[in-house]
């Protein structure tokens, strides 16, 4: 999904590249072709995201809490991530009179706010809320931590085993 994700972000990049030297026609059509079809990546993987969503909410009672909290912000923030891309869609995909309505250049600076800037941070915000709410890995495992550490360090020294657990005070 990484990789279908930079793809969608590289034709979004080349697009908007050629979308910019606006003197040649025909890089503004190829630019659009290319930022169309970016946009539609990230729209498939937000779908997918979602199917995600589905499939582990119908078991979400063998999921550990770490991972539930990880799941209730994704289900949170795609509503958020679907108006941010429809936002994005709108300016591509209509033309016209319309198109410039979903301008980020030309168009509603109240619809940029809303359906696009503001989006992007409510998902940051969850995003970054989530990371520090939940344990680093490792921490909740048994057998893991400073303290078991030391006890698998006196272990060892009892057993006459200095070994590999040595190097690690």
């Amino acid at each position: 999904m990484r990789l279908l994700f930079l793809a969608g972000l590289a034709l979004l990049i080349a697009g908007s590249v050629l979308i910019g030297n606006y003197k040649n026609t025909d890089d503004v059509k190829t630019g659009l072709k290319l930022a169309k079809a970016g946009y539609i990546v990230i729209a498939v993987i937000i779908a997918i995201v979602f199917a995600f969503d589905v499939f582990f909410w119908s078991r979400s009672k063998s999921l550990s809490h770490t991972s539930r909290r990880v799941l209730i912000a994704t289900t949170i923030s795609i509503p958020f991530l679907i108006v941010r891309i429809t936002y994005a869609c709108l300016g591509v995909f209509q033309t016209g009179a319309k198109a410039t309505r979903w301008s980020p250049l030309y168009g509603s600076i109240a619809a940029l706010v809303v359906m696009h800037s503001m989006m992007e941070y409510i998902v940051v915000v969850i995003y970054i809320s989530v990371g520090v709410l939940v344990a680093p890995i490792g921490k909740n495992l048994p057998g893991a931590g400073p303290v078991a550490l030391q006890e698998r360090r006196d272990i060892a020294a009892e057993q006459g085993q200095a070994g590999p657990l040595e190097n690690l005070k």
